[in-house]
């Protein structure tokens, strides 16, 4: 990590296992940084632990936080992005979900689709064409390797965000990546094949949140 003082930025370079590259340079707070080179559900119990206890009254000297995975019995995609237009922390442009959908045809809910967009959108970024930029553009050095690379970055209320990563890892939208967003995507895509079908789409970001399409 280089970090930027003046201007409040910091640089992360990150180097896959193909030698291609994941570089972000975004606001200081936009980061959670761990003492540790993996990140485990045990770290991050013992990190929640530590900042929670300094928000509590004096005369609670110790808490215990327990983590686990969300059950998804069915396929679910995996997908990172970042909302310039979101006044909390999801403008941040390096955040995920790892999510469930349900797609019906004709109320009858479909397998195969679940399927197709679970493996569409596995590990995957999503990002907003009008988010997308020249690698000229970037105001950091692109390291060098031989794969295709996406270029974003945008402002947004906690400053300017910027991301590079290869090509082959994103996909880009005609619009933004909000859950309802990417369900009227998902929908409309479906019902170019199916157009006298009812099309319905269920799309969760996490729990309690989500989206419902139908055309």
């Amino acid at each position: 990590m280089q970090c930027d003082p003046g201007a409040e930025r910091s640089q992360v370079n990150y180097i896959l296992n193909d030698n291609s590259a994941i570089q972000l340079k975004c606001p200081n707070e936009a980061y959670c940084l761990l003492e540790s080179e993996t990140v485990t559900l045990e770290l991050l119990e013992t990190y929640l632990e530590q900042v929670i206890l300094l928000q509590l009254p004096d005369n609670i000297t110790g808490l215990e936080v327990k983590l686990r995975n969300e059950q998804i019995a069915t396929p679910y995609y995996h997908y990172t992005h970042g909302l310039k237009k979101h006044n909390g922390n999801c403008q941040r442009i390096a955040h995920g979900h790892r999510s469930k959908i349900d797609i019906y045809i004709d109320d009858v809910y479909s397998d195969a689709l679940v399927k197709d967009w679970a493996n569409r959108w596995r590990d995957i970024y999503l990002v907003s064409a009008e988010d997308v930029i020249d690698k000229g553009d970037l105001s950091f050095i692109v390291l060098q390797n031989k794969s295709d690379k996406l270029c974003t970055a945008y402002h947004a209320q906690q400053g300017y965000f910027e991301l590079l990563l290869p090509a082959s890892r994103a996909e880009v939208l005609p619009r933004d990546t909000t859950v309802e967003e990417l369900a009227n995507y998902i929908c409309e895509q479906i019902k170019a094949r199916y157009s006298e079908q009812k099309i319905t789409v269920y799309a969760y970001e996490g729990i309690g949140k989500g989206a419902i399409t139908e055309r």
